[in-house]
């Protein structure tokens, strides 16, 4: 037993860390005070602490390096559930930190990951479409979102518009989730979300998303266009077996299924 110089409190020996320039080998304060007496001095000097880090690092760095890459592949696992914890304990802290230092570092951060892409852009282009594969395999909704997003985006380009750094459904006047289940009320018992999407050459039976008015029919130049809100709106879409959807074009059909030849654009 120990007693700590601090708190005054009688502790076991675990509860002090090691000295080897002191006579028992101890620290003369218990763990709890050690940290809150290193804290206060931390607080009170970062700049110096803040030097003494940099340069203790630059003088160590081989050996760091090596104990730390040594460490984490000893206890990646254990790693992993101790960050995820504190993330989640901690997400509205750090999210604002993050903020700041974005804020504060944002043409660095912008340049590097610029950089950074086009040093590696295959890789992460692999790793990207490897990522979105496999969720959309077991996400309705993201599968949705991406393929719904890509036809937007395509069919605004072919217009000479873009979305201008807003998302998809920032600019539609419905959420993904809205459009899911307005596809969903429309489906035919052999529909799914396992049988949506799939190319024209796949025999497999796959739907697609149906504009009713096909957007040939509807051209504008701009998203306040009222073309644009007829072409986009919930009510014009629905989901329609692909050869289906190929064979009709831009025809019209109505409720009865018949082909109207006229419709009057705005």
């Amino acid at each position: 037993m120990k007693t700590c110089s601090k708190c005054k409190i009688n502790k076991i020996e675990e509860d002090f860390c090691k000295h080897s320039s002191s006579s028992d080998g101890l620290c003369s304060l218990c763990r709890i005070c050690k940290r809150e007496v290193d804290r206060i001095y931390r607080s009170n000097n970062e700049e110096l602490c803040s030097i003494r880090k940099i340069n203790y690092y630059i003088e160590n760095k081989e050996r760091l390096n090596k104990e730390m890459t040594q460490y984490y592949t000893e206890n990646k696992a254990t790693i992993r559930i101790k960050a995820k914890k504190y993330r989640i304990k901690n997400r509205e802290y750090l999210s604002l930190k993050d903020k700041e230092k974005y804020l504060k570092n944002r043409e660095k951060i912008i340049l590097r990951v610029k950089n950074n892409y086009i040093k590696n852009r295959e890789r992460i282009l692999e790793k990207s479409n490897e990522y979105k594969k496999k969720r959309m395999e077991i996400d309705p909704i993201f599968k949705l979102r991406v393929n719904f997003s890509t036809a937007f985006r395509n069919a605004l380009k072919a217009r000479g518009l873009s979305k201008s750094n807003n998302s998809t459904f920032g600019i539609l006047p419905y959420t993904k989730e809205q459009l899911k289940a307005h596809l969903e009320s429309q489906f035919e018992p052999w529909m799914n979300w396992e049988n949506y999407g799939g190319r024209l050459n796949n025999t497999r039976k796959t739907w697609h998303i149906d504009h009713k008015i096909a957007q040939s029919r509807l051209p504008y130049d701009s998203t306040e266009h009222p073309n644009f809100k007829i072409c986009w709106a919930l009510d014009n879409l629905r989901p329609l077996e692909k050869m289906e959807n190929k064979i009709k074009g831009d025809k019209l059909i109505n409720e009865d299924g018949q082909i109207v030849n006229e419709f009057s654009a705005a």
